[in-house]
């Protein structure tokens, strides 16, 4: 009479390569975009982060002189 450790490995086990299994079918199915797409993709969320940082940069800048052009008027500092 043997002692059996885990009892509910087999089934355990058995349930993971099915999960993996179906996950290899599903992975099949999907629509990849070429490479050009994702090159231009790429390109253009690199493109519109850039134009973002410049336009928040002259933001920060043009906000920074204002605000310290009021504390000299006010004679703040």
């Amino acid at each position: 009479m043997g002692v059996q450790f885990l009892p509910g490995l087999p089934k355990m086990l058995e349930r993971v390569i099915q999960f993996f299994r179906e996950v290899r079918v599903e992975f099949s199915k999907i629509n990849w975009p070429s490479r050009l797409e994702t090159v231009v993709l790429t390109v253009l969320v690199i493109s519109m982060v850039v134009i973002l940082a410049v336009i928040i940069f002259a933001y920060d800048v043009i906000f920074s002189g204002l605000i310290q052009k009021l504390f000299e008027l006010f004679g703040i500092r």
